[in-house]
């Protein structure tokens, strides 16, 4: 039961994260000031965060290739459907396919099921047709503004 122990294999992954914030619910709670404060601050919080496992073994700092965010009227849309088919490896590596896969997916929810976000977002290279990339720190300072301007009566 224990011969594993002592090897350790090494694991790349191409992942997908994805959180929604109900603003309605956060500005109830928060006021609309700090609310808009909170979203930026969530915003950073989730895109930098790291995993704590293996901090010693693996290069767990990689920050990621792309963001998108978006702003919907409607409800949230999770895009976790690109990658249900594998992503398999081209001469470009894996994030560029990947990036492509949810490019095209979410043009294809926004045609068929759902439209398109109020806003968008991008941080990194690759999603031009779904947002006009930026720094981070631009595209947070965006984002507070644009989620500032969204909120009833604009009291922020």
């Amino acid at each position: 039961g224990a011969g594993h122990l002592g090897t350790v294999e090494y694991n790349s992954s191409t992942l997908y994260r994805y959180a929604t914030v109900n603003m309605v619910e956060l500005v109830h709670l928060l006021g609309a000031e700090k609310a808009a404060q909170a979203v930026r601050v969530f915003g950073e919080a989730f895109i930098r965060s790291m995993p704590t496992g293996k901090q010693n073994s693996f290069a767990n700092r990689t920050l990621p290739d792309v963001v998108y965010v978006t702003l919907r009227e409607d409800q949230p849309v999770n895009l976790c459907g690109a990658f249900e088919k594998p992503v398999r490896k081209s001469p470009e590596g894996y994030a560029e396919p990947s990036k492509t896969a949810l490019k095209q997916y979410a043009q294809q929810v926004y045609a068929c099921y759902a439209d398109a976000p109020a806003q968008s977002f991008a941080v990194g290279i690759g999603l031009d047709e779904l947002a006009p990339a930026m720094p981070l720190n631009q595209m947070l300072t965006a984002l507070e503004r644009a989620v500032k301007e969204k909120l009833p009566g604009n009291e922020v």
